[in-house]
């Protein structure tokens, strides 16, 4: 069995009292990583352990993936040999540790958990996650992106790290969008770095314990248009009957006809009546335009 502690994502004095039980119950202890103030406790108390930093550090080049897969290896090998053995991680164990959740299928774990990290960034930034947030991993796919929210990015560890996530950003965010870079976040040594995208690449001081913060973006705010769309329905007096129907096919037609000449107003003006139609159908109970997604990408499977 592997007991699996938060350390949370401050200093010593926020382990829990059920960590501390745990650090004290003479098991070998392992962790994730050793860059914590919260490690400050087992060295000023001479509780042995070891940790997986080593992993991170031997080949910047190695995929996250990789590095976790490691480190599961060699915990499961020591947990065969000892029986029990216990296994500490930043934060707390449900957010954003995929060591966690790649143990929790291949053996018996229990699970104590910790302040995430998510609290002290908030704090950082002055932001409240109660309008929205997503929470990615720095091997995001850009299509995870969600620019109508409020987005932290966690585990970039280099520079590398740091150049891919600014280069993925870019094919979504101008490069000119603000983001705020947080190390340390609550700890006595955070500190904020407010720069652009692009600039992401030329930050130098990096840990484990970095993060990034993107606000989310006007420009790119599906909930706004949709928002003019339906006044546009409602202002118009629309709805999915034949003559409106038959209104849009003539229109579409005409649209296409431009296509071939590259014309970005043409492609807006289609683009436009494909989302009214749908929007319309979607509103009078015909079709869920999600329905129509699923079957596109059933189509191009």
């Amino acid at each position: 069995m592997i007991n699996v502690v938060g350390l949370g994502a401050t200093d010593e004095n926020d382990l829990t009292y059920k960590a501390l039980k745990i650090i004290n119950n003479g098991k070998k202890n392992f962790l994730r990583t050793d860059k914590l103030d919260a490690v400050n406790y087992f060295k000023d108390n001479n509780i042995s352990y070891s940790s997986f930093d080593y992993v991170y550090e031997e080949d910047e080049n190695k995929s996250f993936e990789d590095v976790y897969n490691e480190i599961v290896s060699s915990l499961l090998e020591e947990e065969n040999k000892w029986g029990e053995i216990n296994y500490f991680v930043p934060g707390n164990p449900f957010v954003a540790e995929k060591t966690v959740e790649l143990l929790r299928k291949n053996t018996k774990t229990t699970i104590t958990s910790g302040i995430s990290f998510i609290e002290p960034i908030l704090s950082a930034v002055g932001r409240d996650a109660v309008d929205g947030l997503l929470f990615l991993d720095y091997d995001f796919n850009i299509y995870d992106l969600n620019p109508d929210m409020d987005i932290i990015i966690t585990q970039i560890y280099n520079r590398r790290i740091a150049s891919d996530v600014s280069l993925k950003l870019q094919e979504i965010y101008p490069p000119q969008s603000d983001v705020t870079f947080i190390k340390d976040a609550g700890l006595k040594s955070q500190y904020l770095v407010n720069c652009k995208v692009f600039e992401l690449s030329r930050i130098e001081d990096i840990n484990h314990r970095c993060a990034l913060y993107i606000p989310r973006s006007e420009r790119f705010i599906y909930g706004q248009m949709k928002k003019a769309l339906l006044n546009f329905i409602d202002e118009s007096n629309l709805s999915y009957d034949k003559k409106s129907f038959e209104v849009i096919k003539d229109k579409a037609r005409d649209i296409i006809k431009n296509l071939d000449n590259n014309d970005d107003d043409s492609a807006f003006q289609f683009y436009f009546y494909a989302i009214l139609l749908s929007e319309l159908a979607n509103i009078e109970g015909y079709y869920n335009k999600y329905d129509i997604f699923e079957k596109i990408l059933e189509k191009m499977r």
